[in-house]
């Protein structure tokens, strides 16, 4: 090779060469340009990273004062209960032998027998019969129809008196008012609209569809707000006969009607039960109804209204006990509070013949407000015709296994009520004859005037 070739090929590969350098100096501005671009990433990531700590700080510091605000749940809320695995179920305890049975046989109201004379397969004559076996079919009969029954009344011209005379006509005991709907209608809509709480329209569905009978819904308003005038009186005498007894329950809740808030109050004793709606939760509302004339023993929790009666007052021992227990925890330093809270209960003597339980009357207005457009009273007649409303609209009875908890208390702290309380036990009390009866339990019925039950509401509708 000579020297020329020799210095061709060495220029070509020293442009090869700075081809190659050029190539790898634009990779690494490139690769600078990378990093350059990762480490602005890296820096705002730094940056959110460090906002994001600091937003968790804050967070982390409102939660604890928000724990530290966060107040127990009210004592009527309980725990949801862990239910156990499949495989953990206890073994399912069998039923006592008196309850191994089928459904005992009704007294029947229709019977029909079965006879047979000669062998079906055969046609020989039988001998010795005698009964075999009996089957029970319950079943319902046909809804009767609407019947229309129209009184034509004449009249004739006396002569001597010279006037027109017209035949009597009393109808006083067979229809609701001035209309022309009978009693036994009056009845089964009052029984629908208030044990049954059915809606107006499904009302004028179900006499329709079973009766045949067409009503507008406005007849069903104003039918049963003539129910409700005609029994005023019987309400009357029903919240007399309240005021007149040796001891009452009273107690109330809240009930929010039409967009606006009230209260509805009940007074009861073991044979009766009064309930009236009021907006107002004032003390005015147990003066309106326990009367001037009320001389008895009331009964109540420790809401402030029921300290008007200046009369003898038996509190709730359920919110006494409950007030002590929480008294207990609140104070865990105090020694007089722990040596009197962990004391046995020791009622006065005839406490248990003479003081209601807060229990009876909650429960009975707790079990009002299922009723969703029930106001103050129900009320359902029976009559010939519809014998099972008699059994149907009985007044539910207090039982003693019923808990109501009532969250309307007087505003006093827990150690003044419990020691007002304690102070309230050890006074004297009236003793009443033992026929007197005020502890809870079930009831009778409700009271009964000719072929009525009480009561209605004057605002149903």
């Amino acid at each position: 090779m000579t020297q020329e070739e020799e210095i061709t090929l060495l220029k070509k590969q020293l442009s090869e060469l700075v081809e190659r350098f050029s190539e790898v100096v634009e990779q690494l501005s490139k690769a600078q340009e990378r990093e350059s671009q990762q480490l602005a990433q890296v820096s705002v990531m730094q940056a959110e990273n460090q906002a994001l700590h600091e937003q968790l700080a804050l967070a982390q510091k409102r939660i604890e004062e928000l724990e530290k605000q966060k107040t127990p749940p009210p004592a009527f809320v309980k725990a949801n209960v862990v239910k156990p695995a499949a495989g953990e179920k206890k073994q399912r305890k069998k039923r006592d032998a008196q309850y191994n049975h089928a459904r005992r046989r009704e007294a029947p109201t229709r019977i029909v027998e079965h006879a047979i004379k000669q062998c079906p397969v055969c046609a020989n004559a039988l001998g010795g019969i005698s009964v075999a076996r009996r089957r029970q079919v319950i079943e319902l009969p046909s809804p009767p129809p609407v019947e229309v029954t129209e009184h034509v009344v004449y009249h004739g011209w006396c002569s001597q008196c010279g006037t027109w005379r017209e035949a009597p006509l009393d109808v006083s005991q067979e229809v609701v008012g001035q209309g022309r709907f009978g009693v036994k209608i009056a009845s089964l809509m009052s029984y629908l609209r208030t044990v049954m709480r059915l809606p107006v329209r499904q009302i004028q569905a179900y006499l329709a569809s079973l009766h045949g009978l067409s009503i507008s819904s406005g007849e069903i308003i104003g039918l049963t707000q003539r129910v409700t005038a005609q029994l005023e009186p019987q309400l009357a005498e029903v919240k007399q006969q309240i005021r007149a007894s040796p001891a009452v329950q009273m107690d109330e809740t809240g009930w929010r009607e039409d967009g606006s808030n009230g209260y509805v109050w009940c007074a009861c004793t073991p044979q009766l039960r009064y309930y009236e709606y009021q907006h107002s939760r004032g003390k005015e509302v147990v003066t309106a109804v326990l009367g001037a004339s009320f001389e008895g023993v009331l009964g109540s929790d420790f809401y402030a209204s029921y300290n008007v009666y200046t009369g003898q007052h038996q509190r709730c021992w359920v919110h006494l006990l409950r007030d002590r227990h929480e008294l207990k925890e609140q104070y865990p330093d105090d020694a007089d509070v722990q040596q009197w809270a962990i004391r046995p209960s020791k009622r006065p003597h005839g406490a248990s013949s003479s003081a209601l339980s807060n229990r009876s009357c909650g429960s009975s207005v707790r079990r009002m407000r299922t009723r969703p457009r029930l106001c103050l009273r129900c009320v359902s007649v029976s009559n010939a015709s519809y014998r099972n409303c008699s059994s149907l609209s009985r007044c539910q009875g207090f039982q003693r296994t019923i808990t109501w908890r009532n969250a309307a208390c007087a505003h006093w702290s827990l150690r003044a009520r419990s020691v007002a309380a304690r102070a309230a036990l050890t006074a004297p009390r009236r003793a009443w004859p033992s026929s007197v009866s005020l502890v809870p339990g079930l009831l009778r019925d409700s009271i009964h005037f000719s072929s009525v039950w009480l009561c209605w509401p004057s605002q149903i509708l």
